[in-house]
């Protein structure tokens, strides 16, 4: 029994008012105080709770705030966790600071004292009781933070009413003394009735919420040492039996985005779960069952089927089958009537010939029939027929294809979701409470942004969708690399460009050498001209990415640029190039390393070039030759002999594509120059699989250690850029076809 199943003390005062009874009853409202019981606003139960139909809406009579219309959600209140709640009263100018417990549910202030001015950790809290309490007369803005606000942040909301009004919840206890509806509020005798982990009376244990990323029941630890967040479920005579008058008191319901959005990641990672779970049992076997289909059953080309089965690949096996039966029925009467012996006698027979009810019901069904020239190629198709059980193929894809097509719309649909709660929260930390000037609260941004980050792109919908938030960001995916400032961001991108400007300048790059490696030479980025000129919170995020790279956050900021290098890949070729993106994430890549790997600029690359371009043109025509006379042999140069030197050939110049020169590169590191090496002996193997690459790459990270990380992201995004600054300089002549240069781009399969 937790301590917010209700004691005695507080059932009965739930039952029977603390104030004494008197002659001249007085009215509630008439108190000095009113007592605030602030709640969160979360998503209700998921498709994946222990009972999924048992749901709290929000009340249709309250005034509540307007969150995104989810597909497969909807919104209710729930408890707070544990965090911070934050009051500032208008009326009296004056910021409050609770301490909130989910374990006993209390609010203890943290009385600021002088030794609490300035700092980001004040503590200090007493025992503090269930509930917030204010004078009636007052005007508030609450809010809650699952995070402290830094100093800084404190100071903000103080200063700028227009923050208050956009990031804090209003309330007015005067004119709910007089309404008792004022938004996002609720009498305390409803907070039953409305929040979804408290129940009336008694606690009824259920399993609610297990899938939740703050689960109702404490989640078990690996690790002793961390802390995971969770509410216990309640009774609503805790709350009832706590305050001084339960007719005045309120319920608030506080915005805690992070928490729906980490519920959201965590229906599609489950989602995602059960689409690969039916996968692994039944993708391959649908494979096979659509290949037979295909290739001997009826034709399924969309152009040639009913416009009323486009969509829906149940009706549309169902609609084949029906016609694969009525082909059938018209083969076996027309079969009937070849080897009748008497005119006629078939007509004894109307059982037998039922084809034309077939076609009608057809057409009747499904708008139109099937037409002579699809009848003509079943017939043709009946060879293959006797190979496979067609039927039995026909049936599986029937009575899979459907559990198949819903889980993957489950995923469609929250992914939809998704993109929905990450727009919805938008580009500014600040406005989760979060400063990203301070190192311990970006880690945790950037920590949960990495995890959804990862649930959410696993297909190439998704990559699509995140490398538009890297080009024009409309959410915190499209800032995360960068601290999440836009301004940070903005800044590297021109200095990305003007090195790219610079690099494309060829005739003067001998000249410009070391101009142009002090642009890539991030040590000295703090004290460049261009980061002074920044706003100071800009430079303090700078700064900040810098102590986290060197010490707490390494092994997040290394997987936030894995993640992003299946992304960053897409902007190397083709319509979609884009170097200075590339550049620019090259940049800000060896600042979150804390790379003391030098990258640098080969001014001879050039001359190389054109070097390794008049051997690669040798070799071709070899093999053109070679492989003229292997289609023409004589007797000097049979095939034999020619596919051997062929072959040869062929391996000859896969080994000089593989060494094209690198404009840039690693400067004096061995561990980068074995690596390349192995990647191109990795290439030579012919091995494409995403397992086999993986293992390599383990192996490779447990013979390198810690520099692992950072060395294979440097060798993947130098690829990238190498290749990106070659496929645009070679095709720029016409010597060289989009064909030619994806057979040298090894680093991108």
């Amino acid at each position: 029994m937790t301590d917010k199943y209700g004691t005695h003390q507080q059932r009965r005062a739930a039952l029977f008012p603390k104030t004494p009874a008197t002659a001249t009853s007085l009215c509630p409202f008439r108190g000095p105080n009113i007592a605030i019981v602030p709640v969160r606003y979360a998503l209700d139960r998921s498709r994946y709770d222990a009972d999924p139909r048992q749901l709290k809406p929000l009340p249709k009579d309250g005034q509540w705030a307007r969150l995104p219309k989810l597909k497969t959600r909807s919104y209710t209140l729930r408890q707070l966790y544990d965090g911070y709640v934050y009051v500032f009263d208008e009326t009296a100018g004056t910021l409050h600071e609770y301490a909130a417990s989910a374990t006993n549910g209390h609010l203890s202030r943290i009385v600021w004292t002088d030794t609490h001015i300035g700092n980001d950790q004040r503590n200090g809290a007493g025992e503090g009781q269930p509930f917030l309490l204010y004078p009636r007369d007052n005007r508030l803005h609450i809010a809650f933070s699952p995070m402290q606000w830094t100093w800084r942040m404190c100071e903000h909301m103080r200063s700028h009413t227009p923050s208050r009004a956009l990031w804090m919840k209003a309330l007015d206890l005067a004119s709910y003394c007089l309404t008792m509806a004022e938004p996002d509020t609720l009498p305390l005798d409803r907070i039953a009735e409305a929040v979804a982990d408290i129940d009336n009376d008694r606690v009824v244990d259920d399993g609610r919420f297990a899938d939740s990323a703050i689960p109702t029941a404490c989640p078990l630890s690996e690790d002793a040492e961390t802390h995971p967040l969770w509410t216990p479920l309640g009774a609503d005579v805790f709350w009832q039996g706590s305050v001084y008058d339960q007719d005045s008191s309120l319920v608030i319901a506080l915005d805690d985005p992070l928490a729906v959005f980490n519920d959201v990641g965590m229906q599609l990672a489950a989602d995602q779960a059960a689409f690969r779970e039916w996968q692994s049992v039944h993708e391959h076997k649908i494979q096979i069952a659509q290949t037979v289909a295909t290739l001997c059953g009826a034709e399924s080309e969309p152009e040639k089927l009913p416009a009323s089965v486009h969509g829906d690949a149940l009706r549309t096996h169902q609609y084949l089958s029906e016609v694969e039966a009525y082909f059938e029925q018209c083969i076996l009467e027309e079969a009937q009537i070849s080897s009748s012996n008497v005119p006629g006698d078939f007509l004894l027979l109307p059982d037998m010939f039922k084809s034309l009810d077939m076609r009608k019901s057809i057409e009747t069904r499904y708008g139109s029939a099937p037409t002579e020239q699809a009848a003509q190629a079943w017939k043709d198709r009946h060879k293959w027929r006797r190979e496979v059980d067609l039927g039995s193929a026909r049936q599986y894809l029937q009575q899979h294809l459907p559990t198949g097509d819903a889980l993957l719309q489950q995923v469609r649909d929250t992914q939809s979701d998704f993109q929905l709660w990450a727009t919805h929260i938008g580009t500014d930390p600040l406005k989760l409470f979060i400063d990203a000037t301070r190192p311990a609260q970006l880690l945790y941004l950037q920590t949960i942004m990495l995890n959804l980050q990862i649930i959410y792109a696993q297909d190439s919908a998704a990559t699509n969708w995140l490398a538009e938030q890297e080009a024009n960001a409309s959410t915190l995916f499209g800032t995360l690399r960068y601290g999440f400032s836009a301004a940070l961001k903005q800044a590297l991108h021109q200095e990305a460009d003007a090195l790219l400007n610079g690099l494309g300048d060829v005739t003067n790059l001998a000249t410009r050498i070391s101009e142009l490696n002090g642009v890539l030479n991030h040590q000295g980025f703090a004290d460049k001209p261009w980061m002074k000129a920044l706003k100071q919170p800009v430079q303090d995020t700078f700064k900040a990415l810098g102590e986290l790279a060197s010490g707490a956050g390494k092994a997040t900021f290394e997987s936030v640029l894995l993640a992003w290098v299946p992304i960053d890949s897409r902007m190397a070729l083709g319509k979609q190039q884009n170097i200075v993106a590339l550049l620019r994430t090259l940049l800000i890549g060896q600042i979150l390393l804390d790379s003391t790997v030098r990258v640098a600029i080969n001014e001879q690359t050039v001359t190389k070039l054109k070097q390794w371009v008049r051997e690669w043109r040798v070799l071709n025509k070899q093999i053109s030759e070679l492989v003229r006379s292997w289609q023409y042999p004589n007797a000097y140069n049979t095939r034999q002999s020619t596919a051997r030197n062929l072959q040869a050939h062929k391996h000859k110049l896969r080994v000089h594509e593989l060494s094209i020169p690198a404009l840039l590169d690693f400067q004096n590191n061995e561990y980068a120059k074995l690596l390349q090496d192995e990647i191109r002996q990795y290439f030579q193997s012919g091995k494409t699989l995403a397992k086999d690459w993986l293992a390599r790459a383990k192996g490779w990270t447990d013979r390198l250690g810690g520099v692992a990380g950072s060395i294979t992201w440097g060798v993947v995004m130098l690829n990238l850029i190498n290749t990106a600054f070659l496929y645009r300089d070679l095709t720029r002549d016409g010597d060289f076809s989009t064909k030619d240069i994806g057979k040298v781009t090894y680093g991108l399969g």
